[in-house]
């Protein structure tokens, strides 16, 4: 989990590391549930409810503490730092506390992989909430079983929720859809834990010991085989992780555990070394710090997500307060003395030997790390920036002008807001017409001014188009970008939006239905008359600027938009009669794509003249993207777009989430699509 956090490209399947935490809590507490029980049945005791309220005083004891500190500790430096709005992370804290975590951030819309903008720091405790609200049901779930039919009958119970469990993450999922419901839901995650705690009822230890070496040995190692396997070839945007995936690698951790179990074999001796034991020790208190430490480290530029100095310094703090939640606060309050205060032993003798010696060891080696790394890259202050980004991205979405009039009425309205026609203004700027459809089912157009500053307008017509666009755009305000101005006018507000706009696509689309088409008709001579764009939050954050370097092109962007759900978006507009003869595809920010949904994609484009926009990202997909862009463009003939060599590096381009961009971003963005579109409208005569 650490990796996959750290963006490291060589585990995309990082987070399959919950699944394992799953079973082996799963098995763990209910042995510890199991051993508690003083009445027989079928050889396994049957716990009582007294048994079953102190399970959920010492689960609390052993949780809770380490959950407080903290929760309250990131609470009280994220707010003083201004790094997140202190009512967002007020909420989310109290969810994390109160062990609600994964619905809080399901129904808040808070995807798990679309953390691009603003991750909040305790987004890491929807998977302690799943365990707390398993521990809480289980145990009644459990004395049932036992005594209705003993161990078989409770063994079948998990085995069989744990199935139910897993064909519903199955039935949740969607391609077309987010999958935070099947990600985040208890219902959908508790498999896991299920199956652990089936291996807890049937298998003890010593059990384990009585069954051969070579064939408990080889499940182990084809065990960590699949789950090496699946970390570093699965990611989370392969659609097998919900259609088995979860199983799988549970089933693999359950297969490691039945070696580890069995103490005369190679993967039990691997698993019992000091190092790996040390750590599972602070499993706990590790998962809990780092998500913090890496969300207040997060670098804006994306190059600087892949340097091994941010990891060590991440590690470093990582390490120091992992420790200390662990020697101050997880130790402080086990047993059933409640809590105590840490013994500070000096002791005698050689020092490496004596009590303090290894978690000073540890913060020694947490600080030079650190130092070594040139410090910690704080995100400091950044909270109004980042609303800021946020406040442009949800304007230009749910942006609805007043004085509108219905023009056609739609059954199942989606809403959008459609850049379809210009005409020139007294004053030069392209004046456009927008039409959108609103969630009370009806399209509706109106006038809005454009802005007028001249980086957005469209550059001179040149070069034929070729495989790469130029790698640089124009600097902003140049007179390469300027037609008839020598200088460049201040850019114009936008619209003004209703505040009970509901928050949406901006497109042409409306699912499963023909949307109305635009009321009036771009003009011939506008730049964008045959031009179509589809993007996700970074062309919607841009939505102005693009409508003023390409008058009269459609745009259609949707926050959190993947290559895989942009399919039906072009069916939409192709039946609107809204998909030009040149399409500019701006995805990518969100995620990678596969072959076949890449295939797709194009199968619904037709013979048109593609742009793909390469993307610049400090997320680990960013790479991997643009590499697969470049590679379908050597292939099938199609125009690169390449954002990422004109913006890589410079950051006055990007806001505080490094993917959004500034206004002198959305200049440069704007003017190296509007470039690469007049090339390809010239190429094709």
């Amino acid at each position: 989990m650490v990796a996959y956090h750290a963006s490291l490209a060589e585990v995309p399947g990082g987070f399959f590391g919950v699944d394992v935490f799953f079973v082996i809590s799963g098995y763990l507490v209910t042995v510890l549930f199991l051993a508690r029980a003083s009445t027989p049945a079928d050889g396994l005791a049957i716990p009582e409810v007294a048994d079953t309220a102190d399970f959920w005083r010492r689960r609390a004891r052993r949780l809770v503490p380490a959950t407080l500190a903290t929760a309250l500790l990131t609470w009280l430096v994220f707010a003083a730092l201004g790094v997140r709005s202190l009512d967002a992370l007020t909420a989310e804290a109290f969810a994390a506390v109160g062990y609600i975590g994964n619905w809080f951030f399901l129904f808040g819309d808070h995807s798990y992989f679309e953390t691009i903008t603003s991750p909040s720091p305790f987004l890491h405790f929807w998977s302690l909430a799943v365990e707390a609200q398993f521990y809480l049901v289980w145990p009644l779930l459990l004395i049932g079983a036992l005594k209705f039919g003993g161990r078989l009958a409770a063994f079948a119970l998990a085995v069989s929720l744990a199935a139910i469990s897993t064909l519903m993450v199955a039935s949740l999922y969607s391609p077309e859809a987010d999958p935070s419901r099947a990600y985040y839901g208890t219902d959908a995650r508790v498999a896991g834990l299920l199956l652990g705690a089936a291996l807890a009822i049937v298998v003890k230890p010593a059990l384990a010991a009585r069954v051969p070496r070579a064939p408990i040995e080889a499940v182990g190692w084809g065990g960590l085989a699949a789950l090496v396997v699946l970390t570093t070839q699965v990611s989370e945007f392969d659609s097998f992780i919900y259609r088995g995936g979860f199983f799988v690698a549970s089933c693999a951790t359950v297969a490691v555990m039945l070696a580890a179990l069995h103490e005369g074999n190679s993967v039990a001796w691997m698993l019992s070394r000091p190092a790996l034991r040390w750590l599972g020790e602070r499993s706990y208190s590790i998962y809990l710090w780092h998500w913090p430490v890496f969300v207040l480290t997060q670098p804006q530029m994306s190059a600087d997500l892949r340097s091994w100095s941010l990891l060590a310094a991440r590690l470093g703090l990582t390490m120091i307060l992992a420790e200390l939640s662990y020697r101050l606060v997880e130790n402080a309050f086990r047993g059933r003395s409640g809590w105590r205060l840490p013994e500070f032993d000096l002791g005698s003798g050689p020092y490496l030997q004596r009590p303090w010696a290894r978690p000073a060891g540890v913060v020694a080696v947490g600080l030079i790390a650190i130092v070594a790394a040139g410090g910690m890259p704080l995100r400091i202050g950044l909270a109004d920036d980042l609303a800021a980004i946020e406040q442009q991205v949800a304007e230009n979405n749910t942006a609805t002008p007043s004085g509108t009039e219905p023009v056609a009425s739609v059954s199942q309205p989606r809403p959008v807001s459609t850049v379809s026609a210009a005409t020139a203004s007294p004053t030069g700027a392209a004046t456009t017409t927008t039409s959108a459809t609103t969630t009370t089912s009806a399209a509706t157009t109106a006038t809005t001014e454009a802005p007028t500053s001249a980086p957005t307008s469209a550059p001179t017509a040149g070069a034929p188009l070729a495989a790469t666009v130029p790698d640089t755009a124009p600097p902003p305000g140049t007179d390469e970008l300027t037609e008839g101005s020598d200088e460049p006018e201040p850019e114009a507000p936008p619209a003004e939006v209703p505040s009970s706009s509901a928050s949406a696509s901006s497109g042409g689309t409306v699912d499963g239905v023909t949307a109305a088409t635009p009321s009036t008709t771009p003009d011939a001579g506008a730049l964008g008359a045959s031009v179509t764009i589809i993007g996700d939050s970074v062309a919607l954050g841009a939505l102005t600027t693009l409508q003023a370097a390409l008058p009269g092109a459609v745009v259609d962007a949707e926050v959190g938009r993947q290559f895989w759900t942009s399919t039906d978006v072009i069916a939409g507009l192709d039946a609107q009669g809204a998909l030009g003869e040149v399409v500019v595809v701006s995805l990518g920010a969100n995620g990678t794509f596969t072959s076949t949904q890449f295939e797709e994609l194009m199968a619904a484009l037709g013979d048109r003249t593609i742009l793909f926009v390469t993307v610049t990202v400090p997320r680990r997909w960013e790479g991997e993207v643009n590499s697969a862009l470049v590679q379908q463009a050597a292939a099938r003939g199609f125009g690169i777009v390449d954002w990422h060599a004109a913006s890589s590096g410079v950051a006055e381009y990007f806001g505080a989430d490094g993917v959004h961009l500034t206004p002198e971003g959305r200049d440069a963005y704007a003017a190296l699509i509007a470039q690469a579109v007049q090339q390809a409208i010239a190429a094709r005569g």
